[in-house]
């Protein structure tokens, strides 16, 4: 059931998604940023989306910092029903969390340590490049590798340990 469930999920976001990237991109082309809401000029409009975003990142937060919190609680013994200790530990993640945003404002400098966020706006010619360096990787990869196989099944290299046969492992 839950792999349904995620499924259908992730398509109704992609529906939701896409004809803002499609439609953001056919507008303003290459000139459009990473945050299309950067691309928009200042208007009534750009601050109503911007409250709206504001809000949606607020409750979003909510759900999505619960359960990890829950966690936490369960491993730190915190009982499952209303009191100060939930309270404290809540408070205390909550701070330790903007003292972070607090502390990292630019934190899509931090993001970009892990290689599925940085911008890819690379040349044709860094791209081509790329998909050759990938290429005689995968196919040195796929030599060495049938290579050793082929080497491991050789009938020469299948000889009786040393506790098995004396004579035979001194020979090698």
């Amino acid at each position: 059931m839950f792999p349904k469930a995620a499924s259908i999920g992730f398509l109704a976001l992609l529906l939701l998604y896409m004809p803002v990237a499609v439609l953001g991109y056919y507008v303003y082309g290459e000139s459009l940023s990473a945050n299309v809401l950067d691309s928009l000029p200042y208007s009534v409009t750009k601050s109503v989306i911007s409250v709206m975003l504001a809000l949606h990142m607020f409750f979003a937060f909510l759900l999505v910092i619960n359960a990890p919190v829950q966690d936490l609680e369960e491993f730190l013994k915190v009982p499952k029903s209303f009191g100060w200790k939930r309270i404290l530990l809540r408070t205390t993640v909550m701070a330790a969390v903007v003292f972070v945003a607090q502390s990292i404002p630019r934190f899509g400098k931090v993001l970009n340590l892990n290689p599925d966020w940085p911008d890819r706006s690379l040349s044709i010619y860094e791209k081509v490049c790329l998909f050759v360096f990938i290429a005689c990787g995968i196919v040195g990869g796929c030599i060495s590798t049938y290579s050793a196989i082929t080497d491991i099944v050789q009938p020469e290299s299948f000889k009786p340990p040393c506790y098995v046969n004396m004579t035979a492992a001194s020979a090698m």
